[in-house]
Order: structure tokens, then C-alpha cells, then sequence
């Protein structure tokens, strides 16, 4: 079964000129490549009409499936709905479904639809209303059916989070196919050049299946994915997924067909071993904190987080000032004496219906300035201290993180935070306790 082609449309002069970033392409791009998609093409234009009507005359002739964002709202620069009326030389005019659903939206806030408002209502006629579930603006399809070619538009919003509700909850649904197959393995702190080296001598022996890679620092991953369709392509798949997975699988921290994010992993697992978790960042600034909780469901497992960055708040939490004097606040001596007082604190609380309670603190270097040749930028000491509520056991670990000089200062967080996840997942998570 061939892929069918998507293109991307993205509109707006704030997209082009800098003051908002497409997070929009990157989100509609992943997910149609997991539904099967080949996603071949992406357009970005602004608020023009003539050159809107010209990105979809583009996008029709070369595409089979084309996803628009933005100019959708209700200034006079949202052009979108009335340039697509004129590509597909249909009226533009009021639509009874859309204005129903403008007005619903308003009344439900306590105001009424003005003209503006009102104007998000106007369509191509012909066109399918998409609900927003979020928003006031209206998405709509619309299938283009000419004598070459068919070529079907998906118009959304520009907000991203009401682009996601629509998409999610009215579209996906109708792109899910039985026969697509993807497979997932996700590594972390690994090249991707690597990763292309080691299964290059795989992918001639795969095809039609393909291989897909994916970067999000520090993080890669690698998909296996194709149509499925016979007892043939269950043999290839079946073959093709034991061999990479012979490759990949010293490599990766999680492999599947769906997979949550490392910290969406961490905090199930924390959960499964009824842990308790109190985070002490240093260089890190909040940064773990801010990772965890971004997963629904942390309040399970996240006692706190407590930013100590100055000497006097290490002071503060326990830290002797002559580990502070001796060794310097990056060093294994205060990363363990920050998770061992943590954990007194934790403990002191005496956290009910707990099997674990478990403190992780992160102290180290991450620039530009501040280094030294003993101490150098991108320097990170880890500390994690675990206490057994049934045994009274404590544990403590630290490990030396050093990363790459070359990163900026918001690389090097990141990578300490992701570090010290990993850290906890290999001393803890994957851990005989």
C-alpha cells in the first residue's frame, strides 16, 4: 500500500518574521509520520491572499493530504478561509454550522458574538466544520476532486494547544490505519551519526519498511515503521524488528509501539515501587522539578523540590560549611550531603503508605564562566540517597557527570537534568531494591 503525501502549510507574518516559533510543523509532522504518512513537503507563507492562493495551488498538485495552520481568527489578517475560497472558486460566506457553534462558544463565556467574532464563522462552501473544543475559531476540511487529482486540506487554528484538541480528538481517528506498523526504541545521551552507522547494514534488507530517526536532546530515537498488510509482511516485520533490536536494544532505556517520555516513565515506575521523592537542585535551577511535573499524575510520587543555588542555602538544608571550605559546593562531597539531608527531611515527615523514600540532588558547573582546569564547565556531580521504609536501609550513590564543553547553558542543564533521571532509573528503577 502506498504512502499517501502530506504537506504542511503554516500562515502568518509572526511566523516568518520571528515572534512566534512553529512548534505547529514539528507536532503535525510527528504525527503523521506515526499514522503512515509521507510527509514530503512543508510551505511556510504570510498574510497575503494572492500568495496564500498560491501555497495551495502548490500543495494541490504535488500532495495528497495538506494540513494548514493559522489565519483562521478574527482580524482582517486571518485570510486563510477566504484565500482557500478563492483557490477552490467557491462562494465565501456565512457558515450556519460554524456561526451556531461561534455563538454557543461566546454565550458559554457571557458575551455576545460580534462581527469580528462572527467573521471566524465565514467558510468555503462546500466545506466539513471541525468542532474546536478550545477555542472559538471553527477548523474545516475540504476534498478537492478535480479530473488529474484528488487532494483533500485540513485547515487548523494557529494556538497550538487548539491545533493539538482538534487534531487528537476529530482528525487522527480518520488517518488510523490497521496495516501501518511503528516500533520504537529511545536512547539517550547517544549520536545519531552512531545510531545510522550501526543499522546501515541493516536497511537494504528491510525495505519496504523504513527506518526513522528523531532527535530531542539529549535524547534519539529510532522507528522502524510500514504498512503491514499479509502473512508476507508479518514474516519481514517479525525478521526486521528482531535484527534491530539486536542492535539497538544495549542502547535504549525503553522500546515500543508507544512510548511515554523518559519522565512519564520514571514517575510509573516510581509509582509501581510506592516511592517517595524529594528533588535538591543546585545547577539544575528547578529544571527536574519542571520535567517531572509536566507529566500528569507527579503529585503521586513528587514530595517536593527545594532550589538551593547559594552556598548559605546548602548551609541552610545541612551541608558543613568545611565540605563547602574543603571540597567546593560542585563537588561528590556536597551532591551526598545534599540527598543525605534531604532524606533526614524526608524521613522527619514520616511519609505514610510509602515503601521508598528517595532524594536526588544535582550541584555542578553550567557556564559559560565559572569553570577551572580542576572544575571545568559542564561539570555536575549527581547524589541520591534511598531509604527501605521496611528494612531502615539507607543507600547512597553519586556519580560524576561531565558534558560536552561545547553546549550552552541551557544544553547543559538539560543534559545534567536528563542525567541525573537516568541516574536515578539505574541506581534505583532498575535497581534489586
Amino acid at each position: 500500500m502506498k504512502s499517501q503525501v502530506a504537506e504542511l502549510i503554516t500562515i502568518g507574518n509572526e511566523i516568518l518574521d520571528g515572534r512566534v516559533i512553529d512548534t505547529n510543523r514539528s507536532y503535525l509532522g510527528r504525527e503523521l509520520k506515526a499514522l503512515g504518512f509521507e510527509v514530503r513537503y512543508a510551505q511556510s507563507v504570510d498574510d497575503d491572499l494572492a500568495r496564500i492562493v498560491s501555497a495551495f495551488e502548490l500543495a494541490s498538485k504535488r500532495s495528497d493530504v495538506v494540513f494548514c495552520t493559522g489565519g483562521l481568527g478574527p482580524t482582517s489578517d486571518d485570510l486563510t478561509a477566504e484565500a482557500f475560497s478563492q483557490f477552490a472558486k467557491v462562494p465565501f460566506a456565512m457558515n450556519a454550522v460554524a456561526e451556531k457553534f461561534v455563538r454557543q462558544v461566546l454565550a458559554g463565556r457571557n458575551r455576545e458574538a460580534n462581527e469580528s467574532q462572527l467573521k471566524q464563522a465565514k467558510l468555503p462552501l462546500g466545506c466539513e466544520v471541525i468542532e474546536n473544543s478550545v477555542g472559538t475559531a471553527p477548523a474545516f476540511s475540504y476534498l478537492i476532486n478535480s479530473q488529474n487529482k484528488k487532494c483533500e486540506f485540513y485547515f487548523f487554528p494557529g494556538v497550538p494547544r487548539e491545533l493539538k484538541a482538534i487534531f487528537e480528538g476529530n482528525v487522527r481517528k480518520k488517518f488510523l490505519s490497521s496495516s501501518f506498523r511503528t516500533y520504537t526504541w529511545a536512547t539517550c545521551f547517544t549520536a545519531e551519526s552512531d545510531l545510522q552507522e550501526k543499522l546501515k547494514f541493516l536497511e537494504p534488507g528491510l525495505y519496504p519498511l523504513k527506518l526513522g530517526f528523531r532527535t530531542h536532546f539529549p535524547e534519539n530515537f529510532v522507528s522502524l515503521m510500514g504498512n503491514v498488510q499479509d502473512a508476507q509482511g508479518e514474516a519481514l516485520w517479525a525478521e526486521s524488528l528482531k535484527k534491530v533490536d539486536q542492535v539497538l536494544a544495549p542502547l535504549c532505556y525503553q522500546k515500543g509501539e508507544m512510548l511515554p517520555t523518559l519522565e512519564g516513565k520514571i514517575i510509573d515506575d516510581l509509582e509501581k515501587k510506592k516511592t517517595r521523592l524529594l528533588l535538591v537542585e543546585s545547577c539544575t535551577g528547578g529544571l527536574l522539578s519542571s520535567l517531572l511535573t509536566d507529566v500528569a499524575g507527579a503529585s503521586s510520587v513528587l514530595w517536593g523540590s527545594q532550589v538551593c543555588y547559594a552556598n548559605e542555602e546548602k548551609v541552610r538544608l545541612g551541608v558543613d560549611p568545611e565540605i563547602l571550605k574543603k571540597f567546593g559546593a560542585v563537588s561528590e562531597e556536597c551532591t551526598k550531603s545534599l540527598a543525605e539531608n534531604a532524606l533526614l527531611r524526608l524521613c522527619k515527615d514520616s511519609v505514610k503508605d510509602s515503601r521508598f523514600l528517595v532524594t536526588l540532588s544535582t550541584t555542578g558547573i553550567a557556564g559559560p564562566s565559572g569553570g577551572t582546569d580542576e572544575k571545568p564547565v559542564g561539570l555536575c556531580w549527581l547524589g541520591l540517597a534511598i531509604q527501605d521504609q521496611e528494612s531502615k536501609k539507607i543507600q547512597v550513590f553519586t556519580e560524576k557527570v561531565l558534558a560536552s564543553k561545547f553546549y550552552d547553558r541551557s544544553m547543559m542543564k538539560l543534559y545534567f537534568a536528563k542525567k541525573a533521571l537516568h541516574f536515578l532509573r539505574a541506581n534505583f528503577l532498575n535497581s534489586t531494591f
